[in-house]
């Protein structure tokens, strides 16, 4: 990690230079501007590399109020092609939103703008 030159970023009031560099990568989640999705269906898209149950997902739906998007998408059984084929852009970054989501992530980083079609599916 870089070094300020000055001033401080905190994270929940603590001071990021403090805290170990891997839980600091923990609590930070990044949309990469190409969402990266596999072979696989939704859920399970949805459970990479978050270490969570079927009723965690389902439960961060519901909270989250993602059950339109993920059902107009055709819900989390729906087999997906490697890379989203299959998928609007738009239903790859829900996808990669919620997934950063389900992983209680402090910071979420996103690099792009959401297409039109996804904050119709949000909204």
């Amino acid at each position: 990690m870089t070094e300020l030159v000055s001033g401080n970023i905190l994270l929940d009031n603590v001071d990021v230079s403090l805290v170990d560099l891997s839980v600091l990568r923990s609590r930070i989640a990044i949309i990469p501007q190409s969402p990266v999705l596999c072979n696989g269906t939704v859920l399970d898209n949805l459970m990479i590399g978050n270490q969570c149950t079927e009723n965690i997902v389902k439960e961060t739906i519901d909270r989250f109020n993602f059950a339109d998007a993920i059902n107009n998408i055709g819900g989390l059984n729906r087999m997906i092609g490697e890379g989203g084929a299959g998928l609007s852009f738009g239903e790859r970054q829900v996808i990669c939103l919620l997934r950063a989501m389900i992983s209680h992530a402090k910071v979420i980083f996103v690099s792009f703008n959401f297409s039109t079609g996804t904050r119709k599916m949000l909204c």
